[in-house]
């Protein structure tokens, strides 16, 4: 059994959040300026909550009688005129009379062109409702701009929320995922079988039968014990947000709500995948990097091919990627059925983003190693080459949280052989995921529910050495 030892993830939380920080394209933060009911504007602002409150009324007064004792009425609404409009009023005035209009006309004229706003005064609990000038320019006052909300009963609102853009991790696709049948098992172990003994020629008369059991065949089992780990996040829910759902019209709180667990899966998932990757040696989770030697790429980075000044660019490209995948196929005797690489999009961007030959082939280096690779039967129906696959993960850029260094990485695992023995073996990079999710009971707190959802989850088992490869640098090197 695995002893107790305490531990402190310090490290691996910080970590954990400048990655969810960072989750998401730069060119996308702009989304962050947007707010709702979430700050404070100028006394002649309506806030969201405040501009829903209108209805009509036979008056803009509540009677004494509907109000507390010693209550004193207000006007809910207010006219207000500025100086500069009323300047504006007179000065128009004179002008379209001096010129021969009439005022019944030249009166309408004016108020045509005034551009009417509408407010909320929070303090005084008043809508006022005003007019402004437009400006000398020509160009029409926008009262969004002028610091005033329109009335909610005045905008015409499009029922779908833009949510913010998140890139997504593929680090699940170069293992497989295992339950191992107790969800709520401390530790998980697997089996690994080896074998030993040899077959001989004789030298008798092929009559005869000559025994020798000096080197028989034999197989013995041996035991790989890992602990398991708890990944969770919260959220909450609160009373005020389960009472505006429910209103007619609020289509935007229930989506929210309901993004709110989609989000806490994604973080699930997002962490669960950064250890897959980089495992933490602080919390003792292996991962990829953990059960492979990380190599440091000696050749010239692919995106500084891309980017140089080559003619051949997509032929070095196509040969440097050649050569790291055919020397991994012959680390493993060429048994692999599939190989499956995760780059990052320095590399996918070579890969992708020029040609073979400015002459003679226009296809991307990528169309030209997926046919090299690519899985299928030989003419005569016997030997299959190597099924391959390759894609982008913004996890193995460099200058992330979980790989801080100008190096970027690549990861390369075989999940899947031939061998004499049992003709085909798969499934043998293992990350063990005993809990896929799992709700805890929510907690009663003072303004609602405390949601916690976990995920249980192992280190990355690799029982057959050498069917991982991870390549530091071979897109960019600082």
């Amino acid at each position: 059994m695995l002893g107790k030892s305490k531990r402190t993830y310090d490290g691996l939380i910080a970590k954990m959040e400048n990655e969810v920080v960072d989750r998401f394209p730069a060119i996308s933060k702009h989304i962050n300026a947007i707010h709702i009911d979430n700050s404070k504007m100028s006394p002649m602002s309506a806030d969201i909550k405040s501009a829903g409150l209108f209805c009509a009324v036979d008056s803009n007064k509540c009677t004494k009688e509907a109000l507390p004792a010693g209550f004193q009425p207000t006007d809910a609404v207010v006219m207000k005129i500025s100086d500069s409009a009323k300047a504006y009023i007179d000065r128009s005035m004179d002008s379209f009379i001096k010129s021969g209009m009439d005022e019944a006309t030249a009166k309408k004229k004016v108020q045509d062109s005034l551009i009417p706003m509408m407010g909320y005064d929070p303090a005084k609990k008043q809508y006022i409702m005003t007019a402004v000038a437009p400006s000398a320019d020509g160009k029409v006052h926008d009262s969004l701009l002028e610091q005033t909300s329109i009335p909610m009963w005045n905008i015409g609102w499009l029922t779908r929320i833009i949510k913010q853009p998140f890139a997504t991790s593929h680090a699940k696709n170069l293992v497989s995922v295992e339950s191992f049948g107790n969800a709520w098992a401390d530790v998980i172990g697997l089996f690994k079988e080896s074998f030993e003994g040899y077959g001989k020629l004789s030298t008798t008369a092929k009559g005869n039968v000559k025994q020798n059991n000096s080197n028989p065949v034999t197989n013995e089992a041996s035991q790989i014990v890992d602990e398991v780990f708890n990944i969770s996040v919260e959220y909450e829910s609160d009373v005020m947000e389960d009472i505006k759902a429910k209103q007619t019209g609020n289509f935007v709180t229930g989506q929210i709500k309901a993004d709110r667990e989609k989000y806490a899966m994604m973080v699930l998932d997002r962490m669960q995948d950064a250890l897959i990757y980089y495992g933490s040696k602080e919390a003792g989770i292996d991962g990829l990097i953990d059960v492979a030697t990380v190599e440091v790429y000696t050749g010239t980075p692919l995106y500084d091919i891309l980017m140089g000044a080559s003619t051949t660019a997509g032929s070095d490209i196509v040969k440097a990627m050649n050569r790291l995948i055919s020397n991994f196929l012959r680390e493993n005797h060429y048994m692999a059925q599939e190989l499956k690489i995760n780059v990052s999009e320095y590399v996918f961007q070579a890969l992708t983003q020029t040609v073979y030959s400015d002459v003679y082939n226009p296809d991307s280096p990528l169309k030209i190693l997926s046919g090299n690779f690519k899985g299928r039967n030989e003419l005569d129906g016997g030997l299959v080459q190597c099924k391959y696959t390759i894609v982008s993960d913004t996890m193995c850029n460099p200058n992330t949280p979980f790989n801080p260094s100008n190096y970027d990485m690549c990861f390369m695992t075989v999940p899947k052989i031939t061998d004499a023995l049992t003709g085909t073996q798969d499934s043998l990079i293992i990350h063990p995921e005993l809990l896929k999710s799992y709700m805890v009971p929510a907690l009663w707190q003072r303004t609602g529910l405390l949601y916690t959802m976990y995920k249980r989850i192992g280190g990355v088992i690799a029982p057959i050495e050498g069917t991982v490869k991870v390549v530091q640098g071979l897109g960019v090197q600082g």
